[in-house]
């Protein structure tokens, strides 16, 4: 039971991966001199010995257990290496659909990849679309503030001049109402100056007529006195006379 054997086996059958020559493959047996005993209940303790399949890929190497009790020798060798075929068939379409399902898994990664910067290029150009949409609303507003201002530069302009024109009309107004003002205070003035020369001299005519009218009275009276005086007089100086002579 502890010796070991190298065997070359050529097994055809119909199910191949497209990997390999077609309905052929080659397996090398090498039996190990380790020997277990069998898990199968059926096999009553008997021992088996560990096998290891290699295909002419390395990258396809596998290691199985089967069970053998006496080698190749064993009437069952062909069942078991049908078994050991089943075996690798199955490993092959589990290989298979582990790949397959690596290649849909890749496959759905470098969709959403593709998705994913699809996505990130969408929002990109969204991004780039809404800063460029900002430049242009900033642009134009400022635009319109620059319009704006030298409107309403324009506009003060143009309401300083008229305030100005407005002013310079009042000022105007007011000097010349202040003119016709003092014109009509000096003529006042005059009037009231003449009227207070023409009253004055009124007054100094008056004054002079009733100082003449006075001088006259006085005059007259101080005539009237020296006439009753001389004729006062020459009564006495008759009377003295009369007297003389009587």
């Amino acid at each position: 039971m502890d010796r070991s054997t190298s065997t070359d086996l050529s097994l055809t059958y119909g199910r191949q991966t497209p990997r390999k020559p077609p309905h052929r493959v080659i397996f090398e047996v090498a039996v190990d001199t380790e020997t277990q005993p069998s898990p199968r209940p059926e096999d009553n303790g008997a021992e088996f010995r560990r096998f290891e399949l290699t295909v002419p890929d390395p990258n396809d190497k596998r290691l199985m257990i089967i069970s053998l009790m006496n080698g190749p020798a064993d009437p069952n060798f062909r069942s078991l290496m049908g078994e050991l075929r089943h075996s690798l068939d199955k490993v092959r379409r589990e290989e298979a659909e582990a790949e397959a399902a690596e290649k849909a898994k890749a496959e759905a990664e470098a969709k959403e990849k593709v998705k994913a910067a699809a996505k990130a290029r969408a929002a990109e150009a969204k991004m780039k679309a809404e800063e460029e949409a900002k430049m242009r609303a900033e642009a134009e507003a400022k635009v319109k503030a620059a319009k704006m201002a030298k409107l309403e530069a324009k506009e003060k302009a143009k309401a300083e001049a008229k305030a100005l024109v407005k002013a310079k009309a009042e000022a105007k107004a007011v000097a010349k109402a202040k003119a016709k003002a003092a014109e009509k205070a000096k003529a006042k003035a005059e009037v009231m100056a003449k009227a207070k020369a023409e009253a004055k001299a009124k007054a100094e005519a008056k004054a002079k007529a009733e100082a003449k009218a006075k001088a006259e009275a006085k005059a007259k009276a101080e005539a009237a006195k020296n006439r009753s005086s001389r004729r006062s007089r020459r009564l006495r100086k008759a009377g003295s006379t009369m007297d003389t002579a009587s």
